[in-house]
């Protein structure tokens, strides 16, 4: 009997260094250029090395990136640390059109770049 209680221990540990290995680093941050000029070398477009990178809690498995466009034209970045992730773009409006498109990443801290970068 000792040694199934103690596979199951062991069992139990392993998993629990998995999970907690598992959570992601972020760059969080929020720029929105309605409200201040557009900086073409903004630290939350373009993060570097130098950037702190956030170490997101063990349920959150993404990093989210959401872009905002308003008739087409880029005018916000948000960057957070989430538990649940859908890629998605969704569009409304008539006349002023808002789009706003989620990127999800698990191993890409500067998620979302796809969403305002043009190769």
């Amino acid at each position: 009997m000792v040694a199934p209680s103690l596979f199951w221990i062991v069992l139990i540990f392993l998993c629990s260094i998995l999970q907690v290995s598992y959570a992601v680093d972020c760059f969080t941050c929020s720029v929105d250029f309605r409200s201040q000029p557009f900086e073409q070398n903004n630290s939350c477009l373009f993060p570097t090395k130098d950037n702190e990178k956030t170490r997101c809690s063990d349920s959150s498995k993404f990093c989210q990136g959401v872009v905002t466009r308003i008739n087409g034209v880029f005018v916000q970045l948000q960057r957070t640390c989430e538990t649940d992730c859908t890629q998605i773009c969704v569009e409304k409006g008539f006349g002023v059109e808002t789009s706003e498109c989620k990127f999800c990443c698990n191993k890409n801290p500067d998620c979302g770049k796809d969403g305002y970068v043009v190769v």
